[in-house]
């Protein structure tokens, strides 16, 4: 007979509803029958350890949490996110739940890697200081304090060609986080969310889907940026549609964090200058998408604000370019865990890390801690990451 674990009960039920699933959802995602599992979360029957193992996995909890006293106190994920109706939130799936959780861990280890102070603190409130929101010119405005000419952007495709969208990528994300604003990735498993970012005083995060085309990721960058600078927490929703659910100033600021990152991305004075060269057709949509390493969404977007597209063409190829947002699967299965988390860790938080480790002020069981890789490949990891700098 199979020795069972005595869990709590009570954490049992909160590890479920905070993952937004039903016991039944639960009971399937377990591979056991509903009675079983209801038997579980009333206490009157008690798990394996094999079956607390596949509960963890599932409700994505450590297995020591089941067994303390009360659940432990977390901020309340379905009252964060004001810009995203309510409904979507109470119905997000337990994958994206688990990534908003691990942003807001992230934000207290980033505080306790930087002894509580962000080290490029001075220029982000530089930053906040010249943003106004509602206001038009905001993406002229937070675009002067980057050291990026749009001259340097349209450079981007001549010299990479087939790399420009993932360098761009890596370049825009490298200069917000030179402003400390810390930028994870993750494959979300869930093509309708685009990214999200977790608002703090002092290390705010944006946490953006790694499995949407580079394109879209870099338009989620400046959309999510626009969230942080209105100090608000947002989940980025592929499309526009769920737009219409808000009421407000919640739904102006999405519109405006639309426009905020296509204007941020290809300043109206500029692409001006292209059209008079040339006319909106929809070869040339695609030219400017690669002049400017922007998706053709993008060029779509600014053609509509600035008037030199029907309404009728724009929802044509909107429609017939939504595919463009999402990245050929790979054929290859599991991938490589360490080059996975040298990219979807932030730069900096990577760096940090090592400082610490580099002063004694971290062992290497910590710092395997910090980066998510086994003790045993952590030389490996730090060879690959001094390729990458």
């Amino acid at each position: 007979m199979k020795t069972t674990i005595s869990i709590n009960p009570l954490i049992l039920r909160w590890a479920r509803e905070t993952s937004n699933l039903s016991d039944k959802e639960a009971a399937h995602k377990l591979g056991i029958n509903i009675e079983k599992f209801k038997l579980f979360e009333s206490g009157e029957e008690k798990p394996t350890y094999n079956q607390l193992e596949n509960i963890s996995t599932v409700f994505k909890r450590p297995v020591a949490l089941f067994f303390f006293p009360a659940p432990p106190e977390e901020k309340e994920i379905k009252t964060s996110f004001r810009t995203y109706p309510i409904e979507d939130v109470i119905s997000l799936a337990p994958n994206i739940i688990f990534l908003i959780r691990q942003a807001q861990a992230n934000i207290l280890n980033l505080c306790e890697i930087f002894d509580g102070i962000n080290p490029s603190k001075s220029k982000l409130d530089n930053l906040f200081s010249s943003f106004t929101i509602f206001d038009k010119n905001s993406a002229n405005i937070i675009r002067s304090y980057f050291n990026v000419s749009i001259s340097t952007q349209k450079e981007w495709y001549r010299k990479y060609r087939s790399d420009s969208y993932e360098i761009a990528l890596k370049l825009w994300r490298d200069a917000i986080e030179d402003f400390g604003i810390f930028i994870f990735k993750a494959p979300f498993k869930d093509d309708r969310i685009s990214g999200f970012c977790v608002y703090d005083n002092e290390f705010p995060v944006i946490y953006i889907n790694n499995q949407l085309s580079f394109s879209r990721q870099i338009f989620t960058l400046f959309h999510e940026l626009y969230h942080i600078l209105c100090k608000i927490n947002s989940i980025d929703k592929y499309g526009e549609d769920y737009i219409n659910n808000l009421v407000n100033d919640d739904k102006q600021i999405e519109i405006y964090c639309h426009n905020f990152a296509a204007s941020f991305l290809v300043p109206e004075n500029d692409l001006r200058r292209q059209l008079d060269f040339l006319t909106p057709s929809e070869n040339n949509i695609i030219g400017l998408s690669y002049l400017y390493s922007v998706s053709r969404e993008v060029i779509l977007r600014r053609l509509r604000t600035i008037n030199l597209i029907e309404t009728d063409k724009y929802n044509e190829l909107m429609k017939k370019w939504m595919t463009e947002n999402y990245r050929k699967k790979s054929k290859s299965k599991g991938g490589d865990h360490i080059n996975n988390m040298l990219s979807y860790l932030s730069k900096n938080y990577i760096i940090a890390v090592y400082k610490k480790y580099y002063s004694n002020r971290i062992d290497k069981f910590q710092l395997s801690n910090y980066i998510k890789i086994g003790t045993a490949y952590l030389s490996e990891f730090e060879n690959k990451l001094r390729q990458m700098l």
